[in-house]
């Protein structure tokens, strides 16, 4: 199973979106109106997702498609029973190549990635989203600088780390305000270039002039982030601080993000051990298995509309 950051994350279900879009909680300080705006470009990101996704399934199939209507334009023909599963994945079929080091001489399969992503479901709806306001409140505390006294009842609990812990959400939160801002004044440059639509220069100038204005904010925000993470690692997992998802970035990188990159990831925020947590390959073999299943159901859609398409052919 090929294993790439590369790949897009599908699109979630319409009942699956409680479990990533938390812009509600993290955007409790702003009125109505910039609540809803925000919501809005989080609606036609997820609508260009899934057109981009769409696109991307076609661009793969169409060829192999053209190639299988000339080798089975006659049925008769040996070709024409011959197995093409070649054309899509050049490995054989039920082989992993990668090793899996949560699970001793075994290798990865999608029995193991699925078991994964339910307890990933299971800990995004039962476990974070009944901490988050938890956390929201010991932010504030931190980032006042005073102690949390409710939490001195447990002995075993480390007040240093829960408040390096804290910060570093905190930041976390402000850097995403600020991803999702970049990301609603930059869709209609993205719009431009997946559509083939021309944007006018004016529009393109007020882009601009809108990102340099919020451009020094941003790398503030951006730059406290950072600090934040390298000081948490350092003293608390100096064995991921020489990981590549905890390199410091830079603006121009942080303006490419999308809402989607495996950036936002913050279950290590959490606590979680787990190792669709802390193991980006994992992530990404959840990634893929969930877009084979998003390519699975459009080929059972396409095969119901050609047998539709067949049997209005016959009876009318």
């Amino acid at each position: 199973m090929a294993l790439s950051y590369l790949l897009p994350k599908p699109a979630p279900k319409e009942d699956d979106t409680a479990l990533w879009e938390d812009i509600p909680e993290s955007m409790n300080e702003e009125d109505v109106a910039s609540l809803a705006h925000i919501q809005s470009i989080h609606q036609r990101l997820i609508q260009e997702q899934k057109y981009q996704n769409w696109k991307d399934v076609l661009e793969i199939l169409f060829p192999i498609y053209l190639h299988l209507n000339n080798l089975t334009a006659n049925w008769t023909l040996p070709p024409a029973l011959d197995n093409h599963s070649g054309l899509l994945c050049n490995c054989p079929l039920g082989t992993q190549t990668a090793q899996n080091p949560h699970q001793s001489g075994k290798k990865y399969t999608e029995d193991f990635l699925q078991a994964q992503w339910q307890q990933q479901r299971h800990f995004e709806i039962n476990i974070k989203t009944a901490d988050r306001e938890k956390q929201e409140q010991q932010a504030q505390f931190y980032e006042r600088d005073e102690a949390l006294k409710t939490l001195a009842k447990d002995g075993q609990r480390n007040p240093e780390k829960e408040k390096a812990l804290g910060l570093l959400w905190s930041a976390k939160c402000a850097l995403h305000k600020c991803a999702v801002k970049i990301q609603g004044e930059t869709q209609p440059l993205r719009d431009s270039k997946s559509r083939g639509e021309r944007l006018g220069t004016v529009l393109k100038e007020k882009i601009f002039e809108a990102l340099g204005r919020r451009r020094k904010t941003v790398v503030k925000v951006l730059n406290t982030f950072c600090n934040r993470r390298k000081d948490y690692l350092t003293k608390y997992a100096p064995d991921q601080l020489g990981l590549p998802e905890n390199r410091a970035i830079t603006y121009d990188e942080f303006t490419k993000l999308q809402l989607d990159d495996p950036f936002w990831n913050d279950a290590y925020l959490s606590f979680s051990k787990d190792p669709w947590a802390v193991d980006p390959t994992v992530q990404t073999g959840i990634h893929a298995l969930l877009r084979m299943d998003c390519a699975n159901e459009e080929l059972v859609q396409l095969t119901n509309e050609l047998r539709r398409c067949v049997s209005w052919g016959i009876h009318l």
